[in-house]
């Protein structure tokens, strides 16, 4: 990602794009990029109150569902479509997840 580091604001939460493909423990994404659909799993043991998809803006793009995980925890998809149901460009966009627990966890997504 070379040497420029670029810090994206997106509702009071500060995403580091210096290395959007960081590991956050609890949390697995793939497949990253992708083209149609990834999917985003939180095996965490506190339970995500939202999840949401955000653009290199910070404005958020669409909020996302939860479905129970196996083991505790939630999955969530994204179809690449924003709240309208339009399809988004390709680019680079942000998982923010909320738990209950009040932290904040984010990552990339990469949209092909």
């Amino acid at each position: 990602w070379g040497g420029s580091r670029s810090v994206i604001e997106i509702e009071g939460l500060s995403t580091n794009t210096a290395d959007p493909m960081e590991k956050v423990a609890g949390l697995e994404v793939g497949p990253n990029p992708f083209r149609e659909e990834v999917r985003v799993a939180w095996t965490g043991q506190e339970a995500p109150m939202e999840a949401a998809v955000f653009n290199g803006l910070g404005q958020r793009i669409i909020t996302l569902a939860a479905e129970p995980g196996n083991h505790g925890g939630a999955r969530f998809y994204w179809n690449g479509r924003d709240d309208a149901g339009e399809r988004v460009t390709a680019g680079m966009y942000f998982l923010r997840l909320t738990l209950t627990d009040g932290r904040i966890l984010s990552k990339a997504l990469i949209r092909q």
